[in-house]
């Protein structure tokens, strides 16, 4: 689902802010926990197995979580948290490696060695490589006592929340839990004319200005040869993390501080969420 489609814009938005607000209502914990189903959704759109994919490492990295936080309070068994943020590191370069890379390594071991390996049928989740990168900062975090408290719900929420689930930032758990904390989970005008503003300058950048630079910026690339000091400053603005930042091909990749916005309009007054 991309962040720019009619399903996005005109059902999926209006249906996850209205179940939060109206949750909101009622218990501050549903209106969370509708934002964790509405993120499962999000995430399933495009091809439902990815949830089924995902949920085991999002499961693992929970468990060596919360060995390291109980681990963290002995200073006898340092060594012992060492090694586990070591497993947890080394599990999940593993599990990105396989999705990422398995096929190119059987691809290079056939051509050097002559081999026959039968590439394998991989699917690729959609934003691994964010979700892995920020589960590792998660563990590194925990490690360092950075975090020193955090139940499922709130490492699911972490995690998978829709707006950067797919293409980032990768956030720190420190920086984007205390505004869950701090929200109230009710309406508020004038957060949601701000997130609404920010929607619409998103959407600009993106369809307007992006799309409309993206076949430029391919052919220069496809020629391979140095572009001009002026697509490389517009291609780079199209590729990087800023809100100007262009949906890619895959399914439901987004610039996602605009959509942030939205969803969080109804807390406190917007505090930073990236470096």
């Amino acid at each position: 689902m991309l962040f720019n489609s009619y399903e996005f814009l005109f059902a999926f938005l209006p249906v996850t802010l209205a179940g939060f607000f109206l949750l909101g209502k009622i218990s501050r914990n549903w209106a969370l926990g509708w934002l964790m189903i509405a993120s499962l959704v999000f995430y399933a759109w495009w091809r439902p197995i990815n949830v089924l994919i995902i949920a085991p490492s999002v499961l693992i990295n929970f468990i060596l979580a919360r060995v390291l936080l109980r681990l963290g309070t002995d200073q006898r068994q340092v060594r012992l948290a060492q090694a586990v943020l070591v497993l947890g590191i080394a599990f999940n370069v593993v599990f990105l490696g396989y999705f990422k890379y398995v096929n190119f390594f059987y691809t290079a071991l056939n051509d050097v060695t002559g081999t026959n390996f039968v590439l394998a049928q991989v699917i690729l989740p959609l934003g691994i490589s964010f979700i892995t990168f920020q589960k590792i900062a998660f563990l590194i975090d925990v490690h360092a006592r950075r975090v020193e408290s955090f139940t499922l719900h709130d490492f699911f929420l972490f995690v998978l929340f829709f707006p950067q689930l797919i293409a980032g930032p990768i956030v720190h758990f420190r920086e984007m839990m205390p505004q869950f904390h701090q929200v109230s989970c009710r309406f508020d005008k004038e957060h949601v004319s701000v997130g609404l503003t920010l929607l619409v300058f998103g959407l600009f950048k993106k369809v307007v200005l992006a799309d409309s630079l993206a076949p430029t910026s391919r052919r220069s690339m496809r020629r391979q040869r140095p572009a001009a000091t002026s697509l490389c400053f517009l291609h780079g603005l199209r590729r990087s993390d800023s809100p100007c930042k262009s949906i890619s091909t895959s399914p439901g990749t987004a610039t996602w501080p605009w959509a942030w916005a939205v969803v969080s309009a109804s807390s406190c007054p917007p505090t930073s969420t990236r470096h």
